[in-house]
């Protein structure tokens, strides 16, 4: 099975229809420690799952991760389809 990361070009990530989905963050605590925490699950799960039990929403990592936020994911749906071909 391949493994393709993904860091700064979201069009691949979107496009290839991932079979699973492995996402990070960075953090920093009230401390001052800086924490890298992963969430793993599929694309199709409401949540993404760290190893501890924690949860992030998928649609919110997709949204802004591989489409810039669910303003610029519209914002280029309207622009799509003013330009669609229709005849």
């Amino acid at each position: 099975m391949p493994v393709i990361v993904v860091t700064h070009n979201n069009t691949v990530g979107a496009s290839i229809g991932a079979d699973y989905i492995l996402y990070t963050s960075r953090r920093i605590k009230d401390d001052g420690d800086v924490e890298y925490r992963t969430y793993s699950g599929y694309p199709t799960d409401m949540k993404l799952v760290s190893p501890d039990g924690e949860s992030i929403k998928t649609h919110q990592i997709l949204m802004n991760s591989l489409e810039a936020g669910a303003d610029a994911y519209k914002n280029r749906g309207a622009i799509y389809e003013a330009v669609e071909d229709r005849g």
